[in-house]
């Protein structure tokens, strides 16, 4: 589980528990309310029945305060009947009834004598009772419609909130998978002042440190190539000398033959460094010109046709017969070939089969695809993006050597045109390298 599900969860819970919290509350807040507001009711009308007996005391009318009582249950579901007293006798208004009964009495000062009238009001229990349930169910949709509104705005607020606090960490493994593919050391941005700002300020003094790092390693490699290129040389020439002259038996002419091997393959490396050098620092020679990719296809298979059929493998070529002219330097295009199927040729058995292919792309009609299919042991998923990396090496059951740096050439060969790289690979059942290069030149 992510930590952005974890966190959308935690504060998803933490607001749904916060508005029930609330809701309850509300509704406990709320539970006498009713019936307090029924009391409040009978009261209100007590008085008001008070009020009008006082003006019939004073007007000497007790019909008055008879027809105030009969229009107020005419208007009152809830008040079944009255009575009141105003001089000895109880005169009823409405049909008697039993329910909660409200009592009051007025009284009012006539010259030394003081008049007084006692009233009682009846009040329906069920109508009250209703009163009152309308009332906590009011109180309990209100809560109702507060969950309800949590439940839409919460998710999405949660979600919100997580990815602000997540969003620096996926910055922050992207830029991490970046350095470690090889890619950019792009710095992060510093903006936030809290524990992940700290997290970009050290990341991005990592990256300073690495291109430190970076420009020593360089500067060392071109400095330590291009000094040990001419000894190689003179080496591989000296040992082809002694090997050509006289006096040299068997047995010493076989070691020089092996100097002489073994320098050239030194050789080949020292040169791929100062090709990569270049690469990296952008000095890559390049002379773009239209010329047939077809026929560099033929000319690499027939240029390691020879060692394919040493090693008892079958190399052959697969072309269309539409016209396959790509916009490229040519001679930088053969070496992309050259260090493909020599790679093939590394990792296939004997008896196996190596093809190398050219066509047009079937996702842009503006571009050519190519590339070199084997037979070979394959490549682990885990080990395949790391294929274009400079000096990286994927273990392999044919135990095969080579400094890493062919496939990371291809890759600034390729990209330096405008093209891309890709791979295709399954253990145990080969591989597909393949590449694309633009059709035209303002590509």
């Amino acid at each position: 589980m992510s930590l952005r599900a974890k966190l959308v969860s935690v504060l998803f819970l933490a607001t749904m528990l916060s508005a029930a919290g609330v809701a309850a509350s509300l509704l406990w807040l709320q539970r006498g309310r009713p019936e307090r507001r029924a009391s409040e009711r009978r009261a209100a009308t007590a008085r008001f029945a008070g009020e009008m007996a006082r003006e019939a005391v004073i007007a000497e009318d007790p019909m008055m305060l008879s027809s105030h009582l009969k229009s107020a249950i005419s208007r009152d579901e809830a008040l079944l009947f009255a009575r009141f007293r105003m001089d000895s006798e109880w005169i009823p208004v409405g049909q008697e009834a039993e329910g909660f009964v409200e009592k009051t009495t007025v009284g009012i000062r006539s010259g030394d004598a003081v008049k007084s009238v006692d009233l009682e009001l009846v009040f329906s229990r069920d109508a009250l009772e209703r009163e009152t349930r309308e009332g906590f169910e009011r109180s309990l949709r209100s809560a109702g419609l507060v969950l309800a509104l949590v439940v839409v705005f919460a998710f999405p607020f949660a979600w919100a909130l997580a990815s602000r606090f997540t969003a620096p960490l996926e910055a922050l493994i992207a830029a991490i998978d970046r350095v470690a593919e090889g890619e950019s050391h792009d710095p992060l941005p510093e903006k936030r002042r809290d524990e992940l700002g700290r997290v970009a300020a050290r990341f991005n003094r990592m990256i300073e440190k690495l291109k430190q790092l970076d420009a020593m390693k360089d500067t060392f490699v071109r400095s330590v190539s291009h000094d040990l290129k001419a000894p190689l040389s003179a080496i591989e020439s000296y040992a082809r000398r002694i090997a050509d002259e006289g006096g040299v038996d068997g047995s010493a002419r076989e070691n020089l033959s092996h100097i002489e091997t073994n320098a050239k393959r030194l050789r080949e490396y020292i040169v791929q460094l100062l090709e990569e050098a270049r690469i990296e620092r952008g000095l890559l020679d390049i002379s773009p010109e239209r010329f047939d990719l077809a026929e560099t296809v033929r000319d690499t298979v027939v240029f390691f046709g020879p060692r394919a059929k040493e090693s008892g493998m079958r190399l052959s070529f697969e072309l269309p017969e539409q016209s396959l002219t790509a916009t490229a330097d040519p001679e930088r295009i053969q070496q992309v070939f050259t260090n493909l199927v020599g790679n093939a040729l590394k990792f296939t058995r004997p008896g196996g089969s190596i093809t190398v292919y050219a066509k047009r792309s079937a996702e842009n009609a503006a571009e050519l695809e190519a590339g070199v299919i084997d037979t070979g042991v394959g490549i682990a998923p885990e080990d395949q993006k790391r294929l274009f990396t400079r000096f990286e090496r994927v273990k392999n059951p044919l135990k095969t050597g080579g400094a890493g740096l062919g496939l990371a050439i291809v890759k600034g060969i390729v990209e330096a045109h405008g093209g891309s790289v890709g791979v295709d690979s399954t253990p145990g059942k080969g591989s597909r390298f393949y590449f694309t290069l633009p059709t035209r030149e303002s590509a």
